[in-house]
């Protein structure tokens, strides 16, 4: 593969190829966080424009998940290599999902390949972005009026990428104010599910460093959680034992703070 192929494999997409999906709501379901993630048919197109449609190719696999009775869909990306005279292959893998369960399991995993690939990994550096959401059928979606802001606030991000810029925060990305409330006393819980880790940002501070994590059960939900110290996870590791504390603040809402957790096996 070529450095000039590299480059265009991590080409940004345009904004009109991003979509977003809520990760996690807050406690009421009126607001949720909008995460981005670049549609399936781009990722084809782009790999046809770089390598032709004959040289590149993808296959699945149904595996057994983290936990015994779910199902998991591996997605294997070849890439046809000249100088090699050989195919090189990289995959990783989704959970299904709520809504066209295998569908949506296999277009996941076909994202999470690409992104191995260096297609669209650059998402997973963008905030999420708080947004109004409504109830459709089981399911949560954004509504119609935010999805401009998120365009907005996508377009502003590659500006600023282009530039070796930050990336700006969204305008209005913290939850809403609540009424105060009488404090509940917090406490620690230790749950045994398995987390897939999809991100580890390491950032320093007063108080040293700490590490934002965010991570997906087996059932395809995202939680996030903030933790002292930088653990050392990478994207994909499987953790369990979880001591997790849920906080509230006004200015941010709930959020998680993560006190420690074991490798699975």
């Amino acid at each position: 593969m070529t450095e000039i192929q590299k480059r265009q494999l991590a080409q940004p997409f345009k904004a009109e190829d991003i979509e977003w999906r809520i990760a996690s709501t807050n406690k009421e379901k009126t607001k949720g966080i909008a995460v981005a993630y670049v549609d399936s048919r781009a990722i084809q197109e782009r790999l046809d424009s770089i390598f032709g449609c004959e040289n590149w190719q993808n296959s699945f696999e149904i595996t057994q998940g983290a936990e015994k009775d779910l199902t998991s869909y591996v997605c294997r990306i070849g890439i046809y290599s000249p100088e090699r005279n050989e195919w090189i292959f990289k995959s990783d893998g989704s959970g299904p999902t709520d809504i066209e369960p295998v569908k949506g399991g296999l277009s996941g995993a076909l994202k999470r390949a690409a992104s191995v690939w260096n297609i669209g990994r650059y998402l997973y550096e963008l905030d999420g972005v708080w947004v109004d959401i409504e109830q459709r059928g089981k399911s949560y979606f954004i509504k119609n009026e935010e999805l401009e802001r998120l365009k907005t606030y996508y377009n502003r991000a590659m500006r600023a990428k282009e530039t070796g810029k930050s990336v700006p925060p969204a305008v209005s990305q913290a939850a809403p104010d609540r009424p105060a409330e009488k404090p509940k006393p917090e406490s620690t819980n230790e749950t045994d599910t398995h987390f897939r880790v999809l991100k580890s940002s390491v950032s320093s501070g007063a108080r040293g460093k700490q590490t934002l994590l965010t991570l997906q059960t087996p059932q395809n939900q995202i939680i996030s959680g903030y933790m002292l110290g930088d653990p050392g996870l990478r994207e994909g590791q499987i953790i369990h034992k979880l001591r997790i504390e849920q906080k509230f603040s006004k200015s941010a809402g709930s959020y998680n703070i993560i006190h420690g957790f074991e490798n699975a096996a």
